[in-house]
């Protein structure tokens, strides 16, 4: 009798562990892995340390719940949406996406030029033909009123906001801001007001008329996603891609924050939003959506120390689980040791961090020198990036890491690059988009925009499988999935144009095949 006793007390607690374990395909609990370049630095040296940051999302299986979605699709109808047939494709992609989306979602439809208007409230997706129906009626007419149109999106989802749902505006446009509230400063502060509120933006930028600056700006500050669609016949796949991360989305609300000690004299953030004051560094970030590989690095400059260990600071890392609508939170110290003897600290280099804060320091760079060029300072610019692109060679004499062999490709192929911009305005509008909207990816750790490799995944990926195709070098599905199989293609691509033939698509092999 007690040995049954025994065995049921067992069960019973043994349910109870179970109970409190998160469900398969629910909670996701998401621990950035923190690594320092050098954990051991030079004493009485001034040598900058490097913490990179990788968020690894754990994919969820396939059946899991999806959050509701609270949107507003903004189209811009003014009159150059007229130009290319993109008035067509934007209804296309418009009602691909009402297509996708479930009945306990809304939808708001704001159409704008100078004037403003809403072509369907914010309600639930219940008569999908008729939303199409509404989409279908756009035509092209005049100016573009850009701010009023995103404005008047957030506020027909505003009274809908709800914590554990996605809410979020999607603004097109292929125009300047040229009429209504034009000042990027006061834009800026309109945006930041709705993230407090819980609304998110992201920008969609089609063409080459469009201000990629303010695009990119709004998205930032907004807490969304920043698009540059080269060509009309592209959006409803960048319609797609936005809507899956929505679909995917497992945490929201992520704040990071850097306390640093005395130790600190200052932080330097790459890729995000960041803010400073006294000795707290918060970190805006977008939401995390499953199977998700992201990259954060931080540049700490110190004040010279003397040998010994040293606390650094701690991070902290808050997010809300969409499951769950509960706040997780997440903290760890940074600490360093500085020693005297230089063959000790080459011994505990982590060189994965090394090649990440050296990446995000050419891309930062390389961003800042593209800007000097289009200010008119060409020679100035080239003489910097050959001189970046010398000392990144030389440390990859040690390194040989096939990433930053790409950069340095990359920053090779600069001088050519700015010839082709300078034939016209045409060229030099595509080279300034192109540009900016591959850092703005690459300084969070995507570089699809310049390199390709086994196991990448996305939009850029599936640009590769079609081009490849189109050059009869492929002849698998067209998906998103750089497998063994598009590797091979690469490399007959590659041998075939006297090529490096390494299976790896980067600057020259992309630029070959005009991915570049």
């Amino acid at each position: 009798m007690r040995q049954k006793t025994n065995l049921l007390k067992v069960m019973v607690l043994v349910g109870l562990m179970l109970l409190a374990l998160p469900l398969t395909g629910r909670a996701v609990t998401i621990v950035p892995n923190i690594q320092v370049d050098h954990p051991l630095i030079m004493a009485d040296s001034s040598m900058p340390v490097y913490v990179l940051l990788r968020f690894d999302i754990p994919k969820r299986v396939k059946d899991f719940s999806r959050p509701d979605l609270n949107l507003a699709l903004v189209i811009d109808r003014s009159g150059s949406m007229s130009d290319r047939g993109k008035m067509e494709y934007a209804i296309e992609a418009a009602c691909r996406l009402v297509d996708q989306l479930q009945p306990t979602d809304r939808l708001a439809v704001v159409e704008y030029d100078d004037v403003i208007s809403v072509l369907w409230p914010s309600s639930k997706v219940e008569s999908k033909e008729r939303i199409k129906q509404r989409i279908r009626s756009l035509y092209a007419r005049n100016s573009t009123n850009l701010c009023g149109g995103m404005m008047r999106g957030v506020d027909e989802i505003l009274p809908y906001v709800q914590r554990n749902q996605i809410n979020r505006v999607i603004l097109l446009s292929d125009g300047l801001a040229n009429t209504g509230v034009t000042s990027p400063s006061e834009i800026r502060r309109l945006v930041r007001d709705a993230k407090s509120r819980g609304i998110t933006v992201t920008t969609m930028g089609l063409g080459l008329d469009y201000n990629e600056d303010l695009m990119r700006m709004i998205a930032e500050n907004a807490g969304g996603n920043y698009y540059f669609i080269e060509s009309p016949n592209q959006m409803a796949q960048v319609f797609n891609n936005e809507l899956g991360t929505l679909f995917a989305t497992v945490g929201s609300d992520v704040l990071l924050r850097f306390n640093a000690s005395s130790r600190v004299r200052n932080v330097t953030v790459f890729g995000y939003l960041s803010e400073t004051n006294n000795n707290l560094s918060k970190i805006e970030m977008e939401n995390f959506y499953t199977g998700e590989e992201r990259l954060l690095v931080m540049r700490l400059d110190l004040d010279p120390l003397t040998a010994g260990e040293y606390d650094l600071g701690e991070i902290s890392f808050d997010y809300r689980d969409m499951d769950t609508d509960k706040m997780q939170t997440y903290s760890a110290p940074v600490k360093i040791r500085a020693v005297a003897d230089e063959q000790k600290m080459r011994q505990a280099e982590n060189s994965e961090a090394i090649v990440e804060a050296l990446l995000v320091e050419a891309d930062n760079m390389h961003e800042e020198q593209i800007r000097a060029f289009e200010s008119g300072d060409k020679a100035g610019a080239l003489d910097n990036i050959s001189q970046y692109a010398a000392t990144l060679a030389s440390a990859n004499d040690r390194l040989q890491d096939k990433k930053l062999e790409k950069k340095i490709e990359a920053l090779n192929m600069e001088a050519g690059e700015m010839n082709i911009a300078e034939t016209d305005n045409e060229s030099m509008q595509y080279y300034s988009k192109q540009n900016k909207m591959r850092f703005y990816q690459s300084q969070k750790g995507k570089r699809d925009y310049y390199l390709m490799q086994v196991g990448d995944n996305g939009m850029q990926v599936q640009k590769l499988k079609q081009a490849l195709t189109d050059n009869g070098f492929y002849q698998g599905p067209v998906d998103e999935n750089f497998d063994d199989d598009l590797a091979r293609a690469v490399s007959e691509f590659q041998k075939k144009e006297g090529l490096t033939v390494d299976g790896i698509a980067g600057p020259a092999t992309l630029k070959k095949l005009g991915l570049y």
